[in-house]
């Protein structure tokens, strides 16, 4: 099916909208233009036939020999509407044909005449509804009007070749809009298919690939230079996105060290019998905040290394089932502190192929925050289900939720719903993200259901193997 908001469509609908004016425009001219040909011949014609008749006229006899007296089947040959009057007005002869129209002569226009070349046209229906060109002809001898020439033939010498013209062009337009139609989308289509290679290609580089590039059409054209553009932005994203990655490796990795030694200096310290209380507390808050700190760091190297595809995963069949149930004891020692519940419905998962250690890391994070986020005595919810060829895992929480806005934001590093809250609870900001790379690592996704005062409800689905 067509899109109709297609550039492609809307190029051919253009051009045959365009095209269609064109042939109005050429069809009227072209009908108007033959209109006036076949009328000027008739008119022609009938200047003519009449010019004959008056210059047949013998004054000597008083006749006009190009008639044959007697003879109308002759006459009406020449023409079958033949009328000539006398200067009086009477008739001197007419054509059966003629006298049978009823057609009134125009005297008192006649009678204004005043040359030979003087003559003028006048348009006429018969009973019949027939129409029909006539010419009244003056027969001058000398300075002496003798007589007038009135001589009819039928239009349909030229209506007849205008209905022709005009059915023919009623054909062949739509005929010529269909084809254009066809052809303009067509040619659309070769055009713009370049763009379409460029489009899908970017569509398709991220962060995991920006070296990749978009393919230059070799034309030196417009889409040429448009690709070429856009490899250049390419080249200088891919340049900051490197920089960045290697300033954050390079500033958690110097980080590391001095965090390690004041946190090891201050732990001493703590234990030092003579320490004042007061400063034994601010000492142990700040070792929290290192913790917090180290932690931070630790999660930015991860995941630094992660996008520069250099932490390897193991690649080996991980019951999940064996490590959800190992990853109770675990999830049910931080909920103690709360006097949380973890609840769980684990029935026959299934195996994926996979890092167990990353796995875990996953699922674990996601029971941590789902302990943080939750009230003192609620109830964490871990299931997981076959749902044909994948695996879901999913932990529910009873917590406040995630208001709708905040939904599409929560995998971004650093993103937190309540900052204030989050810090308070130790969290960097990080611990989402890092779940939803290992879950693409592993070739699944991760979606998160939270309605505000509802709880959230956050799904991993993996591709099984058995």
């Amino acid at each position: 099916m067509i899109n109709l908001r297609s550039i492609r469509a809307r190029l051919t609908l253009w051009s045959v909208a365009a095209l269609a004016a064109i042939l109005a425009i050429f069809s009227a001219t072209a009908t108007w233009n033959m209109r006036q040909a076949l009328l000027r011949a008739l008119e022609h014609t009938l200047e003519m036939q009449a010019d004959a008749v008056a210059d047949s006229y013998d004054p000597e006899e008083g006749r006009f020999n190009v008639l044959h007296e007697g003879e109308e089947e002759a006459n009406e040959a020449l023409s079958a509407w033949i009328r000539i009057v006398a200067e009086d007005g009477g008739i001197l002869y007419e054509t059966a044909a003629m006298g049978a129209a009823g057609w009134p002569f125009p005297y008192d226009r006649a009678s204004e005449l005043r040359d030979r070349a003087d003559f003028f046209f006048q348009k006429l229906v018969s009973r019949s509804g027939r129409s029909y060109l006539a010419v009244i002809y003056p027969v001058w001898r000398g300075s002496q009007l003798v007589a007038w020439v009135q001589l009819a033939l039928p239009t349909k010498q030229v209506s007849d070749p205008l209905h022709r013209l005009i059915v023919s062009l009623l054909i062949a337009a739509p005929v010529a809009l269909l084809l254009a139609g066809f052809t303009g989308y067509w040619l659309a289509d070769r055009a713009l298919r370049p763009v379409e290679v460029i489009r899908s290609r970017a569509e398709s580089i991220s962060q995991a690939n920006l070296a990749a590039r978009v393919p230059v059409p070799g034309r030196g054209d417009e889409l040429s230079r448009l690709a070429e553009t856009f490899n250049a932005m390419l080249d200088r994203l891919e340049a900051a996105f490197k920089a960045q990655q290697r300033f954050i490796a390079d500033a958690s990795h110097e980080l590391k060290t001095p965090i390690a030694i004041l946190r090891a200096r201050w732990e001493n310290e703590i234990n030092d019998a003579d320490l004042p209380q007061e400063v034994r507390t601010q000492l142990t808050r700040d070792v929290e905040e290192l913790a917090r700190l180290n932690k931070l760091v630790e999660d930015l190297l991860l995941l630094t290394r992660a996008d520069e595809g250099k932490i390897p995963l193991a690649r080996e069949p991980v019951s999940l089932d064996e490590l959800l149930n190992s990853l109770l004891e675990d999830a049910r020692t931080l909920a103690s502190g709360k006097e949380q519940k973890i609840h769980t419905e684990i029935t026959t998962c299934g195996t994926v192929q996979g890092d167990r250690n990353r796995l875990y890391q996953l699922f674990l994070n996601l029971v941590d925050n789902a302990v943080k986020y939750s009230q003192p005595g609620a109830t964490i919810r871990i299931t997981c289900e076959r749902r044909g060829a994948r695996v879901v895992v999913a932990v529910q929480d009873d917590g406040p939720g995630i208001p709708p806005e905040d939904l599409p934001l929560i995998f971004d590093r650093f993103y937190r719903v309540d900052k204030s809250r989050s810090r308070e609870l130790g969290g960097s900001g990080l611990g989402l993200s890092i779940c939803k790379w290992i879950a693409e690592a592993h070739g699944g996704s991760i979606t998160v259901q939270s309605q505000p005062g509802q709880g959230t409800r956050v799904e991993v689905s993996l591709p099984a193997t058995a």
